[in-house]
């Protein structure tokens, strides 16, 4: 009698599975968004590290330009003096736009003046943009 008891206890019963199989599913449906919030935040954080290492290039032209190495400068000296990964920068007179991961983020230009440097403002988006610019700057 015995030795039938403990051949019938082997195994999992059909609503242990079943409840593993439910916790798994609440754990994915939990896990999910956040994965796909986290890939925006990383998004947005490259957007913040090109227009932070484009500043630091106008920093470096507007001592420059005080110091009478350089005569002026303008968005595609800011474009050609800035070095980065994961970001494709390109010029057209006065915008300079950023393209990162299939989306394309464009910034104004402003020429400085004097001893007041140079300004870039982070504004409308290209193609494929879906990011709220309020949020990233």
């Amino acid at each position: 009698m015995l030795l039938r008891l403990r051949r019938e206890k082997k195994g999992f019963t059909l609503i242990e599975l079943i409840m593993v199989i439910v916790i798994l599913g609440i754990v994915a449906a939990v896990a999910v968004p956040k994965f796909l919030s986290l890939k925006s935040s990383a998004t947005d954080g490259v957007v913040r590290g090109v227009h932070g290492a484009m500043q630091g290039t106008i920093q470096q032209l507007q001592a420059q330009f005080l110091l009478d190495d350089i005569t002026s400068y303008a968005a595609t000296d800011v474009v050609s003096n800035t070095t980065m990964q994961g970001a494709t920068l390109a010029s057209s007179g006065t915008s300079i736009t950023a393209t990162i991961k299939g989306k394309t983020y464009i910034w104004t230009f402003t020429a400085g003046s004097g001893d007041a440097a140079a300004m870039i403002v982070l504004g409308a988006t290209g193609t494929g943009s879906t990011s709220n610019l309020g949020d990233i700057m």
